[in-house]
Order: C-alpha cells, then sequence, then structure tokens
C-alpha cells in the first residue's frame, strides 16, 4: 500500500464513467472551487530561476463557475537583479522557438512597452494564491505541477526574497490526468497514494503521446462546444479559461460518462 502505480499491459480498459469515477474517487471528488494558474515564461526549464514568468494568468472559479479571468505582463528587465539585456535576449529566443512551431507568444517589444514590475506583481499575486489556499481553494492548470508551480515558487523568490509554497495536496492537473487516461494508467484507491506522488508516477511512466492543451480540446470535443479559436492558445488567461473547460468536461464524464449540456 502506498507504493508506486504501475499499468498492466493485460488489463482492459475501462470506459470513460469508469476510469473518472474512479479519477474523482481518489480526489476525494473533483472540486467545485478552484484557481487555475497559468505561465507564459522566458524559457523552458522550469526548475531554473532563470525561467520567468512574462505572462501570469488566472481563472478563479467558484461553484464550477469562472468569476475572474485575467492576465497580467511582467517585465523582469525593471527588477535591478536581473540582467535587462540577458533578459531580453531571453525572450527574443523563446519568440523564435515559439515562432518556428507557430505559437504565439507576447514578445519583447510588447513586454518593454506593457510589462508590469515583478516586484509589483509576485507579491500581489502571493497574496492571491494564498487567500485561495486559506478559503481551501485547489490549484489547478495543464502540466502545471510540474512546470508552473516551481516557476511561480522562484519567480516568488525572486522578486519578494521568499519562496511561496503551495500544498502539493490540493493540485488539480488536467496534463497529468489527460497523461494518465491515454495510457489508461491506474488510478490508486482513495488514501493509498498521495496525488502529487501519483502526478510523478505518471510523469516517469507516459513519455509519449499527445496531451498538449489544443488536443485534449479538440479530442473533448470542447472547441465547437465553447466556440474557441486555437489560434489564441498560449496566452494565459485563454490557456486558464480553457483548462477550465477540460476540467469540467472531466466531472461529466465521471459523473455520466459523456459531456452534458452547457
Amino acid at each position: 500500500m502506498g507504493g508506486r502505480a504501475t499499468r498492466s499491459g493485460s488489463a482492459e480498459r475501462l470506459s470513460d464513467l469508469d476510469w473518472y469515477a474512479r479519477l474523482a474517487a481518489f480526489f476525494g471528488g473533483l472540486p467545485e472551487n478552484y484557481l487555475v494558474f497559468d505561465c507564459e515564461t522566458n524559457g523552458l526549464a522550469a526548475r531554473s530561476r532563470q525561467t520567468l514568468p512574462v505572462d501570469l494568468g488566472w481563472c478563479m472559479v467558484k461553484g464550477r463557475v469562472p468569476v475572474d479571468v485575467n492576465s497580467v505582463l511582467i517585465n523582469w528587465a525593471l527588477h535591478p537583479d536581473i540582467d535587462a539585456g540577458w533578459f531580453e535576449r531571453s525572450v527574443n529566443e523563446t519568440a523564435l522557438r515559439m515562432a518556428e512551431k507557430g505559437n504565439p507568444y507576447v514578445g519583447w517589444e510588447r513586454l518593454r512597452d506593457e510589462g508590469s514590475d515583478p516586484r509589483e506583481i509576485m507579491p500581489l499575486f502571493r497574496e492571491f494564491l494564498t487567500e485561495a489556499q486559506d478559503n481551501n481553494y485547489w490549484y489547478a492548470g495543464h502540466n502545471h505541477y510540474g512546470f508552473d508551480r516551481p516557476v511561480v515558487e522562484n519567480a516568488t523568490l525572486t522578486a519578494t526574497g521568499d519562496a511561496f509554497r503551495f500544498d502539493y495536496r490540493r493540485f488539480l492537473d488536467s496534463g497529468m490526468i489527460y497523461k494518465a487516461r491515454i495510457t489508461d494508467f491506474p488510478i490508486p484507491e482513495p488514501g493509498e497514494r498521495a496525488i502529487f506522488r501519483w502526478y510523478e508516477d505518471v510523469r516517469g511512466y507516459v513519455q509519449y503521446g499527445k496531451w498538449k492543451l489544443s488536443i485534449c480540446l479538440e479530442q473533448l470535443g470542447l472547441v465547437e462546444r465553447h466556440n474557441i479559436d486555437l489560434t489564441k492558445m498560449h496566452g494565459a488567461a485563454q490557456d486558464c479559461r480553457c483548462t477550465h473547460y477540460v476540467l469540467e468536461a472531466f466531472r461529466d464524464l465521471a459523473e455520466t460518462g459523456a459531456l452534458q449540456p452547457n
């Protein structure tokens, strides 16, 4: 009990209803109140303190309904401890990589003109996270346990000198969940394994496949359902709202095995 989950290649594939119902039981019920957050960054090394959020978005969900969806641009060149020239170069290099993949990106010119000082933004965002945690909200996102979480923790340390530490027991990661579903990765019994440990199991086992947010939206039939413009993906606020759609689709599948009418 409590050991690492493994997948049996001979196991019969569960129906969506059975699999997502087991998921909901493992989580103690899918939460109705949660805070989705997402970071677009100047790099891809999640645990490096040089990877900084440049577009920080959120979607506060109360009773399954979004009540606050927004984002803020952050110009880290305004921070005295950040080399402004290095930061500009890192943003431009990331913009080139994103363009090669056909993905939109905020870009240096917009950050320079519209970006806020991280010394103002990160303390406010830290208070936002703390308030959500104190009110028993879960933290939600798409692949955010392994990426956005360490980025935000390091960014609060860089901006304030004190890293924010998430409650790892209250993470709702739609990317990890979808990775597990497309491979029928086993779901532990309630209380058998910590949720964040299960995410680590999934990350270690599921090396290949397609589970980025836009693909999840398409495969779950959410693009037409919510009239989503996929060309606007990779904007932090848009990604947060779309992650909310995915999580609520998981809830429908857990309860009935099918998406319910809007």
